[in-house]
């Protein structure tokens, strides 16, 4: 991921070689995704050579925009991401905005390694440990494959562009590491001499994924922890109902809502709405009784706690009010727009998803 400070390291247009005009080729695909995060992960590593290529993909969203012989370098550089065909366009399209002293310039067809040059590249010394996630040099010809418990399971063709890929280190040896690609079954045997470095950028694009599914765990745990550990029942006798008739009596103390005739319950069917008023015809009959009653999802206090759902308590309150008082409007209008500052609620709604 790119901070704020490094996208400001980026060397300024003006000091490259501007072009007479800039160049605008149409160009929206997966490919160009794939190009974009390659010049992100160069800037996230201070590779500056190769992410002057980024404002390149992202100055537009449907266009590349070339302002500099720089930026076009390195955009020919890092051609072999992209399908020949698709590049074969571009680059016919490049080549007809191009001034003629540029035209006959020599194109730089493929990617050279940056090896040393690389700020990360750390010679066969590196401390690697497992789960590092790693920059790896493509080489030519074949490589043989292995599984997990080192038995050989054939070769494998490997490009032959030179360019930066990206492995999960599983078990680290001497002259060798054995990573995984792309959460793929099988597994490389990769020369510490082909790791160029440790990437900065996949590895916290790698640590942020695993925050994220703790976080979720952690929710989900808590979550059931405190539906098994709540009493419902006392939760709504003993907090809810209290905190409701506090606030009816002080905000409407001549009894404009009497809150031991409304019926509470739980209502584990809402899935939209954290509450709902329900008044005449609309009580539904199998969950409650009476000529008013308020319904309040269970899930949506074990999602968000007590504090929240008194909240939705209060602006229940509010419909009730608005139930008693049919000469104004309903719903979230001025008549209801006029209790929310006294009842500290808000006006329309909390929606959530179970």
């Amino acid at each position: 991921m790119v901070t704020q400070s490094q996208w400001n390291s980026l060397p300024d247009v003006e000091e490259q070689t501007q072009l007479d005009e800039p160049i605008k080729v149409r160009w929206s695909s997966q490919n160009r995704s794939r190009m974009r995060r390659r010049f992100r992960a160069a800037l996230a590593d201070g590779y500056m050579e190769e992410a002057i290529g980024l404002p390149v993909v992202t100055r537009q969203s449907t266009n590349i925009v070339i302002k500099t012989e720089e930026e076009l370098e390195v955009l020919r550089k890092c051609s072999s991401m992209v399908k020949w065909r698709v590049w074969d366009r571009i680059e016919a399209e490049i080549k007809d905005q191009l001034p003629d002293e540029l035209k006959a310039q020599p194109i730089p067809t493929k990617y050279e390694p940056p090896l040393k040059d690389h700020p990360c590249y750390k010679s066969v010394s590196l401390d690697l440990k497992v789960g590092d996630r790693i920059e790896t040099l493509k080489y030519n010809g074949h490589g043989t494959v292995y599984d997990d418990d080192n038995n050989n399971i054939g070769d494998k063709k490997c490009n032959a562009n030179g360019t930066i890929t990206y492995y999960t280190v599983r078990r680290v040896e001497d002259d060798r590491v054995l990573a995984q690609w792309c959460n793929r079954d099988t597994l490389n045997w990769l020369p510490r001499e082909q790791i160029v470095g440790i990437s900065v950028y996949e590895k916290a694009k790698a640590e942020y994924k695993e925050y994220k599914r703790q976080r979720a765990a952690a929710k989900k745990e808590a979550k059931v922890s405190k539906r098994k550990e709540t009493d419902m029942d006392t939760l709504m006798e003993e907090v809810v109902i209290p905190h409701a008739r506090k606030w009816a009596n002080e905000v409407w103390p001549g009894g404009t809502v009497d809150v031991d005739e409304i019926c509470w319950f739980w209502n584990p069917y809402l899935s939209n709405a954290a509450g709902y008023a329900y008044w005449g015809g609309a009580v539904p009959k199998t969950m409650a009784s009476g000529r008013l009653a308020i319904g309040l999802a269970p899930g949506y206090y074990y999602q968000h706690g007590i504090d929240k759902l008194l909240e939705i308590v209060r602006h229940e309150l509010i419909h009730i009010w608005q139930y008693e008082h049919p000469e104004g409007d309903g719903g979230h209008g001025p008549t209801f727009h006029q209790w929310t500052d006294d009842m500290d609620t808000h006006r329309h709604c909390k929606h959530w998803s179970k």
